[in-house]
């Protein structure tokens, strides 16, 4: 991607019924990011709610590098021409905080590395680990009428019959 590109997640949320739409996963595979002036944002997270409700995804979306290249730059190498800064290989919009509290603090905001890096990065959380979205869908439920949901989370990487104590 050359200079004056920029990528904007959630471009078609809300629109119609297109629900799956509203946080999608742009995953990176080999992508040269040629981009260099931080004056201009590489990255814009929607942030507009058109509908009744607060309950959408209008802050939605991740951007993250593909498999290999992920475990390439978490092995310690380097991806010339990266979107994201050395070390680094995914991003979400600033609304998810609950990342900057991940053991072993793996998230950090954009601007936190450098005051340069808020505005390209549309102020948003860039973290060391790949990042994927677990999507639920119903039917016959609006946002008002819907059961809540509880999601536990488990860090320690054991796989499921490995873990131990109660969800961090």
């Amino acid at each position: 991607f050359g200079e004056g590109v920029s990528l904007e997640a959630n471009h078609h949320c809300n629109v119609g019924t297109t629900g799956v739409l509203c946080f999608p996963t742009y995953m990176l595979h080999n992508v040269m990011w040629k981009t260099t002036d931080k004056s201009k944002k590489w990255v814009w997270f929607q942030w507009k709610n058109t509908q009744s409700h607060n309950a959408n995804q209008n802050h939605g979306g991740i951007f993250t590098l593909s498999p290999p290249d992920a475990q390439h730059v978490m092995d310690g190498g380097v991806i010339d021409h990266s979107i994201f800064p050395p070390g680094f290989v995914s991003l979400v919009s600033s609304k998810f905080t609950h990342l900057l509290f991940l053991p072993g603090q793996p998230c950090v905001l954009s601007d936190s590395i450098a005051s340069e890096f808020g505005f390209p990065y549309d102020n948003g959380i860039l973290c060391k680990v790949p990042l994927r979205a677990l999507k639920v869908y119903s039917r016959g439920q609006s946002a008002g009428s819907a059961p809540n949901l509880k999601v536990e989370s488990w860090y320690n990487k054991g796989g499921v019959y490995n873990q131990v104590g109660a969800p961090d």
